[in-house]
């Protein structure tokens, strides 16, 4: 289960002094990282009338209506929902409904069937991620970000070599996927339509593909409106520091990479591994092993669009982690991590990669990061 940041334990509930607290998503330092389960106990703490459910097709965290007290109760569960927004609703690909939270006597301990009311219910706002997907936290740091001159097949535009600060976001843990994108598609349109169905290489679990940076753009607005939370691109410094995971080899994986470890275009190599494959194709998220941050595909699969304008180099690029953009709407935007098309030079964590808004193609596809938010909680 993924942990969500770190929650701070005190005698009573002073949100405002556990703000000055809690800075970082990480908090103090002497805090444990915190479970769903974690969570549900902390809930306890609230009131005994806290339970974990789940079903075959849902887990959520539920109140016994048979002893529910609504009294100075559902402030205190909001607390709750926000800390666990990030938890998964497994193999369901519909917005959760009463048919969702009816509960068979083996998931209540022998408990004979009985339905929540779904207003009862703590749903968490990131309801998009059905199916399986997470989002994942990435830490505050700096970083060195491009690559050195010396870097076997670099290119031009991957310099200088610059330091830049992060400050911490969630990102989703593998390219968003074809039941995530059809989820979306059928939210309320924002500015632009979009096609439920786009993807050349049809597979549930199989990232999208054939989107433009207006279409991802569209995407993640309709998930902001319906989490209400905030979801964009990452920046193209979020996505290489997110990408290296405290690595500063061409890989996160080493020196160089095999196509055991991604998908790309096996027939040409970098550095001294044997030819491997060339798939031809996307392959499901989570096929091949994640970096130190638990981010899968980062390497091949389907280029990513990014937030950022595109630059010919980092001459008097943001230092902070921001998008660098320029005042013309219809340049053109980076890309990053290479794809199944290309060669293993491309997919390296400093190659850089650029098209226009309106592209799109078969290999090129996007995550979404989700902005941190300023409300911390601390639950007794």
């Amino acid at each position: 289960m993924l942990a969500i940041g770190q929650i701070n334990s005190c005698p009573e509930f002073e949100e405002e002094a556990f703000n000055d607290a809690f800075k970082t998503v990480y908090g103090p330092p002497e805090c444990p990282a915190a479970t769903l389960e974690e969570l549900v106990e902390l809930g306890r703490r609230i009131s005994p009338r806290v339970n974990l459910a789940s079903n075959p097709t849902l887990e959520m965290v539920i109140i016994d209506e048979e002893n529910k007290t609504r009294k100075n109760l559902e402030r205190k569960l909001d607390h709750l929902e926000d800390l666990i927004y990030t938890h998964v609703l497994a193999n369901t690909d519909h917005e959760p409904d009463e048919d969702d939270l009816v509960l068979d006597e083996d998931d209540l301990d022998g408990n004979h069937e009985q339905e929540i009311p779904i207003e009862m219910a703590i749903i968490p706002k990131d309801k998009f991620l059905m199916g399986s997907p997470e989002m994942v936290v990435i830490p505050e740091s700096t970083f060195l970000m491009g690559s050195p001159e010396d870097e076997p097949e670099r290119d031009g535009d991957e310099g200088p070599l610059h330091e830049v600060t992060v400050s911490p976001f969630f990102m989703s843990k593998y390219p968003i996927t074809q039941s995530q994108w059809r989820f979306v598609a059928q939210l309320p349109q924002i500015n632009r339509a979009l096609d439920p169905e786009p993807s050349s290489f049809k597979g549930d679990v199989r990232p999208v593909e054939q989107v433009s940076w207006h279409d991802a753009v569209e995407f993640c607005d309709r998930l902001s409106a319906y989490t209400k939370r905030t979801y964009r691109l990452p920046t193209e410094a979020e996505w290489e520091y997110a990408c290296r995971a405290g690595t500063t080899t061409p890989f996160h994986t080493g020196e160089t990479i095999t196509t055991e470890l991604a998908n790309y275009d096996g027939t040409f190599t970098y550095g001294q591994p044997a030819k491997g494959v060339y798939r031809n194709e996307t392959t499901d998220v989570e096929s091949f092993p994640p970096n130190a941050f638990g981010l899968f595909d980062m390497h091949g699969n389907v280029w990513e669009w990014c937030l950022d304008h595109w630059h010919e180099n980092y001459d008097n690029a943001p230092t902070d982690g921001s998008a660098w953009l320029t005042d013309d709407e219809n340049a053109a935007h980076v890309i990053r991590g290479g794809s199944w098309m290309y060669f293993a030079r491309c997919c390296r964590s400093a190659s850089r990669g650029r098209d226009d808004p309106d592209f799109r193609g078969r290999n090129l596809g996007f995550r979404v990061v989700c902005v941190l938010s300023d409300r911390t909680i601390c639950l007794t």
